[in-house]
């Protein structure tokens, strides 16, 4: 039943709809199994009683995770490096869920100019098969002066599956397929090479290494690319008197940045989104977020204390622009699904900074937790305590 009520919260806090269907053609209260009934009766009351703000709420967001359908379908069949779209796919929404940046999934088969001319920042999570369109559109993104963050094998196959000698977004990458990858899953790391990337820099001082796992692409650098990370070769564990390289850095890189028109890149050359999603890597998953804060800034709309375990939704309606409702979801919980105690949480503080002028709101649930106080730029929410969901509705000159 927790897990249910915290399902159908998120579902609001990501712009979503109800639809409820009893298959068993009797009332809930009179079937065999009446133990969940009225579990939906709190989500449905707030629908009814907020209607009016709930109405025509679609999710805010200027980053784009691409779905490509023409990816998913290459991975009927089973790869060596026994990855997944579906697991690359899940490793960046688990970072960006995390770190509480606002998000959208875009189409390939909804893909122009102008439907990416909302995005700042488009995410390629392992696209490995891409038509010559599809690059078009993406290049000109760039070019234009969006920014883009891309993994391993992302358009190195076409739309039908079959591999190109080099990736399609080559230049927009800033380096070239080799042709040879290796497999990293085991005793591999990266060596920081510019120590001073804000990528890195929170934790340069302290090592020089980080985690490498999955496969790695090699891959040749163009003149005016930058390496921020490189490859290392295998360190063999065992014996402990040989676990050791003579040479960390190679001239293969992990992470590429580079500059294409008024845009700008960062490419991984390994699998950071699909050892997130198997392994959860501490090193993979900052590495991930910092890109995302590092090309696309401006489109994360907070500062806020809130934990990972709360997740933070905001929708703008699309008939009144500056109409938005900022949602808060609680899964503070044991680490299983299905979540059977919801633990409550305790001040709660976010500063939203969009553009504009605060001129009016409503706590929409739960009204004597939430506090709102406009600031110099933008306005605080504080949540004294927040047990399941909260919402608060507000307009914007």
């Amino acid at each position: 039943s927790e897990d249910l009520k915290v399902w159908l919260w998120q579902a609001l806090a990501a712009g979503g709809r109800f639809w409820n269907c009893n298959f068993t053609g009797t009332h809930p209260d009179a079937t065999h199994d009446r133990r969940n009934a009225f579990n939906n009766i709190p989500a449905y009351r707030f629908v009814k009683e907020n209607q009016a703000y709930l109405e025509n709420q679609n999710p805010w967001a200027q980053i784009g995770i691409y779905y490509s359908k023409s990816t998913r379908l290459f991975y009927r069949s089973i790869t060596e490096e026994g990855d997944t779209f579906e697991g690359s796919v899940k490793g960046i929404i688990s970072v960006v869920n995390e770190n509480h940046i606002p998000f959208d999934f875009l189409a390939d088969d909804d893909l122009d100019i102008e439907k990416l001319s909302k995005y700042k920042l488009i995410i390629l999570s392992n696209v490995r098969c891409m038509s010559e369109r599809e690059c078009e559109v993406i290049e000109a993104f760039v070019r234009n002066g969006g920014t883009l963050l891309a993994t391993y094998a992302s358009s190195l196959y076409t739309e039908n599956g079959s591999m190109r000698d080099d990736f399609a977004l080559a230049k927009l990458f800033g380096c070239s397929f080799s042709g040879e990858k290796w497999n990293t899953r085991k005793d591999h790391y990266q060596h920081i090479v510019d120590t001073v990337h804000p990528m890195v820099r929170e934790f340069s001082d302290q090592t020089e290494l980080l985690i490498n796992a999955g496969y790695s692409l090699l891959t040749e650098m163009h003149p005016a690319s930058k390496m921020i990370c490189s490859l290392v070769p295998v360190v063999h564990n065992q014996p402990p008197e040989k676990a050791w390289s003579k040479g960390w850095s190679t001239r293969f890189p992990s992470i590429v940045e580079n500059t294409y028109g008024k845009g700008k890149v960062l490419y991984f050359s390994n699998q950071p989104d699909q050892v997130t999603f198997e392994i959860g890597h501490p090193d993979m998953r900052v590495l991930l977020a910092n890109a995302i804060r590092y090309l696309a800034p401006k489109a994360i709309p907070w500062k806020t204390n809130i934990p990972e375990s709360v997740h933070i939704g905001l929708t703008e309606s699309s008939v009144e622009p500056g109409s938005f409702i900022i949602s808060v979801v609680n899964t503070s919980s044991a680490p299983a699904r299905p979540l059977r105690n919801i633990l409550p949480v305790y001040d709660l503080r976010i500063e939203v900074e969009l553009p504009g002028k605060l001129t009016g709101y409503s706590v929409l649930y739960k009204n004597e937790s939430v506090k709102v106080k406009k600031l110099r730029d933008g306005f605080a929410i504080r949540i004294r305590r927040l047990d399941d969901y909260n919402a608060v509705f507000f307009k914007l000159t």
